[in-house]
This record gives structure tokens, C-alpha cells and sequence, in this order.
């Protein structure tokens, strides 16, 4: 092979790594996750170091002495970093807003707001967390993510615990520079009142572990193979 097509080569291998590295670099749209996963898998995402999170919000029951609202920073053992109190009604449909710049967040359940700027850094997925135990049930409905790439209508997730407790997941990737999402909870139960974290909802915000792309990891060895023979050449010549 001639160091001319060898060059040509290369050129063409540099060309498609930085057309699908650029691709795979550049915004994407937002969008949802399909199934869902445990306790033990979201935690083993976090062991492996696929999800790393930033900030924490939660929504519960609470009770005394207890706070129901909470803005919780894993750097410390998820402990609140702000805390607010709430009166929780059965089947009351109640308005929230979280939102966060990079910089600061603000998070308004049923008019009220938690504040803060200890959280900093870029978010790329939430984890939408819903927990409920027995004889009581959790929704988040209609709700919409916007950010800098636009909007994107998340539907609704929910957990309803009848003889044991249940939790489910609602993924979104691809979050993209300052970012806000709306809706409304309901929770509902029957009998006496859950306590503590026993009816809960919670936004799990991070980064995730991204992965080269196959073509790009394809081009880039493309390239290195190349330049190893042109090397091997000049050395023999």
C-alpha cells in the first residue's frame, strides 16, 4: 500500500470519526427511557459509576418530627441540604416546579419554595422515584420537561402499594443545559396516614457514564492502524 493511498486513508478515517464524534458530542433532544428498573439496579448504576447525582429532591409524607420537603445533597449522605414543611391532603392534586441552571435550584411544591445554590455542575438524566406502602398510592401526572433543546411531554408514573410496597422508575436522558419540569402529585391513602418515606416521590438528578459510539470507536482504530503502518514504512525506508 502506497504512503499516498495510506494518507487517503487516514484522511478519510479522520473525517468520519470527527463527523459521528461531532454528532454524538452535539445536543441532543431529551427523551424517555423505556422501562423500568429497582432499588438494587439504580443503586448498582451508582456502584458502577454509570450515574453519579448532583442533587436529590424529595416529596413525602413526613410527619412529626420529620420534614416532608427536602432538597438533599449526596456529597453529604443525602442530608438536607434545605427542608420545608407540608400538610398533605388524601387525594389532593397538588402543582410543582423544579428547576435548576447549573447553579442554582428552586423547587415549589403546592406554593411552596425550597432554594438553594449548593448544587452546581451539568445534569444529562433524573431518575423519577415513586414509592408507595401498603393501602396508599403515589402519581405524578402530566408532566413536561423543558430545556434548552426544547420540550418534551413526560406523561405520567405512579406506585401504588397493595399488600407490600412498590417503586418504579421513570428515566429521561439526554437533559440538556438549564432545565425545568412541571405536573402535579397526587397521594393517596386509606386507613391511618403513612409516616416518613413510606409515600414518597423523588427527582434524582446527575450525570451519566457516556459510551463512544461504535462507528466512532471503529474510525478512531481505522486511524491508529494506519498511522502505525506509515510509520513502519518510513522506518523500513
Amino acid at each position: 500500500m502506497t504512503t499516498k493511498i495510506l494518507k487517503q486513508i487516514i484522511t478519510f478515517a479522520i473525517a468520519s470519526s470527527t463527523c459521528t464524534l461531532g454528532h454524538s458530542l452535539s445536543a441532543e433532544a431529551a427523551s424517555l427511557v423505556p422501562g423500568n428498573i429497582t432499588d438494587s439496579q439504580f443503586n448498582q448504576l451508582m456502584d458502577d459509576g454509570q450515574f453519579t447525582e448532583t442533587f436529590v429532591t424529595s416529596a413525602r409524607i413526613g410527619g412529626a418530627p420529620t420534614y416532608e420537603l427536602g432538597l438533599l445533597d449526596p456529597q453529604n449522605n443525602l442530608l438536607p441540604d434545605q427542608q420545608g414543611e407540608f400538610n398533605w391532603v388524601s387525594g389532593e392534586t397538588v402543582n410543582f416546579t423544579l428547576s435548576y441552571d447549573g447553579n442554582k435550584l428552586d423547587y415549589t411544591v403546592g406554593g411552596q419554595l425550597l432554594s438553594t445554590t449548593t448544587f452546581s455542575g451539568s445534569v444529562t438524566d433524573l431518575f423519577l422515584r415513586t414509592r408507595a406502602a401498603d393501602n396508599s398510592s403515589v402519581s405524578l401526572n402530566n408532566l413536561m420537561l423543558m430545556d434548552e433543546t426544547g420540550s418534551l411531554a413526560l406523561g405520567d408514573t405512579s406506585s401504588a402499594g397493595s399488600g407490600s410496597s412498590d417503586v418504579d422508575y421513570l428515566q429521561v436522558a439526554d437533559v440538556t443545559g438549564a432545565f425545568t419540569i412541571t405536573g402535579q402529585s397526587v397521594m393517596s391513602w386509606t386507613g391511618d396516614q403513612p409516616r416518613d418515606s413510606e409515600l414518597i416521590y423523588q427527582f434524582k438528578a446527575g450525570t451519566s457514564q457516556s459510551v463512544p459510539e461504535p462507528a466512532s470507536l471503529a474510525a478512531i482504530a481505522l486511524v491508529g492502524a494506519a498511522g502505525l503502518k506509515l510509520r513502519r514504512r518510513a522506518a523500513s525506508s
